[in-house]
C-alpha cells in the first residue's frame, strides 16, 4: 500500500495522530503542508516532503528542515491560486498514493475546512481513498456502492451522510437506529445527519451521487 500522511496547518491533536499512526514505521510517505510542519516537529517525525508558501510555519522550525537534503522541498509564492492543502493532495496523487490520511485540516477557519473537504473529491475522482482525521471525526467521500460497517470498528458513535452532489439516490441503510429504503438525500437536507449503528453490523448502499461520510465521537 502506498499511503501518504498529509499534515495541514489546522488544529492537530498529537495524541490522536499517534493513535492513528500506531503502525507507522517509516515506510509511508509524510507531507508537511506549511504549518503542518509544526505538528510533525512536536511529534519528532521528519517529513519526506515539505511544501507551501511558508507564511504560517514557525520560522525557527522551518530553518531546521529546509537544509535537510533528504527532504524534498517545494516553495510557492504566497499569492497563488491554490491552498497548501490542495497542493499537497495533488502531489500525493502524482506520486501514486493509493491511500491518503489528512491531519490538521479542521479548526477555526471554516473556509479552509470546507476547502479541505473539497480536496477529498479530487482524490475520489482519481480512485484514491482519502480521509480527514481529527480528534472527533473521520471525514471521507464515497461513490455509489454497498459498504459494510462493523460497530466495533467505527471511529465514533455517530454516522452522518451528507450529499456532496445535488442529490444522492437509492440510499438504503440497514442496521441503524434510523434505517432508509431506496431514499433520496438532497443537498441541504438534514435527513442523513447524526445516525447510529444499532446492531453489531450495518450497511450503507446508494446508487447515484457522491456522499460525504462522517464518523463522529460527539
Amino acid at each position: 500500500m502506498s499511503r501518504f500522511y498529509i499534515f495541514a496547518g489546522g488544529r492537530t491533536n498529537l495524541r490522536t495522530v499517534r493513535k492513528v499512526m500506531a503502525d507507522y514505521d517509516g515506510k509511508y510517505k509524510i507531507i508537511a503542508a506549511d504549518a503542518g510542519l509544526n505538528a510533525l516537529h512536536k511529534l519528532g517525525i521528519k517529513p519526506d516532503i515539505l511544501l507551501g508558501d511558508f507564511d504560517s510555519v514557525d520560522d525557527e522550525i522551518l530553518d531546521l528542515y529546509t537544509g535537510d537534503k533528504s527532504i524534498f522541498l517545494e516553495q510557492f509564492p504566497s499569492h497563488k491560486d491554490y491552498t497548501d492543502m490542495e497542493l499537497a493532495m495533488d502531489l500525493a496523487l502524482r506520486e501514486y498514493a493509493d491511500d491518503i490520511v489528512i491531519f490538521g485540516a479542521t479548526g477555526t477557519r471554516m473556509d479552509h475546512v470546507l476547502g479541505s473537504i473539497g480536496t477529498l473529491g479530487t482524490a475520489l475522482k482519481a480512485g484514491v481513498r482519502a480521509r480527514i482525521v481529527d480528534t472527533n471525526n473521520v471525514i471521507e467521500m464515497t461513490r455509489p456502492g454497498r459498504y459494510e460497517l462493523k460497530k466495533s470498528e467505527m471511529f465514533g458513535k455517530y454516522v452522518s451522510l451528507l450529499p456532496y452532489t445535488k442529490k444522492v439516490s437509492g440510499v438504503t441503510l440497514k442496521g441503524f437506529v434510523y434505517n432508509l429504503d431506496d431514499a433520496k438525500l438532497k443537498r441541504g437536507s438534514s435527513l442523513g445527519v447524526s445516525n447510529e449503528i444499532e446492531n453489531d453490523e450495518a450497511s450503507i448502499e446508494f446508487s447515484d451521487g457522491i456522499l460525504i461520510f462522517i464518523q463522529s465521537k460527539d
